[in-house]
């Protein structure tokens, strides 16, 4: 399952982030820092990126002109679909000469008649509680190890209760 390679301490982000630190610059964004993560992410972690940084409408959100949405030439395109037929497609529910997109199209055209529109409204399967403890567990163990001066006097507090406003807003 998707939540095997985080209980697998040789499949981990941290394992991923030494290996390729040595070759690349290679930096963290933390998601959680205040602001837009979007411009966060761009403007801290993105070389060369300055004009782009410093656009007066960095985001969709802040837009609010519908001409200057329609120059939006790479609008951000959800993936959930596309995860689901490549789910199915693993199980063996999807013949193989279907092609990737004919699937994708498909499972949406299935959900949205479902009025499954948002990822949110999927069912999901909740981790036992062992599960959570460990992904809770090595999830604080990632975050020291890879962002060590975000924490401050009571850290293991303040990561638990942030840690369970994240999972009930299934983020």
């Amino acid at each position: 399952s998707y939540f095997e390679s985080f209980f697998n301490e040789n499949v981990s982000p941290l394992n991923a982030y030494e290996k390729w630190s040595k070759y690349f610059d290679v930096s963290i964004n933390d998601i959680y820092e205040e602001g837009d993560s979007s411009k966060n992410f761009v403007c801290n972690h993105l070389p060369g990126a300055k004009h782009t940084c410093s656009a007066k409408h960095f985001s969709l959100e802040n837009m609010t002109d519908p001409e200057e949405l329609l120059l939006v030439k790479n609008p951000a395109v959800g993936l959930h679909y596309d995860m689901l037929a490549v789910g199915a497609y693993n199980r063996g529910w999807i013949k193989p000469s279907i092609k990737r997109e004919e699937a994708r199209d498909a499972v949406e055209c299935h959900l949205r008649k479902l009025n499954q529109t948002s990822i949110l409204n999927f069912p999901l399967k909740c981790l036992t509680e062992e599960q959570t403890k460990h992904l809770r567990a090595i999830s604080f163990k990632y975050e020291k190890l890879m962002i060590p001066n975000k924490r401050v006097a009571n850290s293991d507090e303040l990561f638990q209760k942030s840690f369970h406003e994240n999972v009930n807003k299934k983020k």
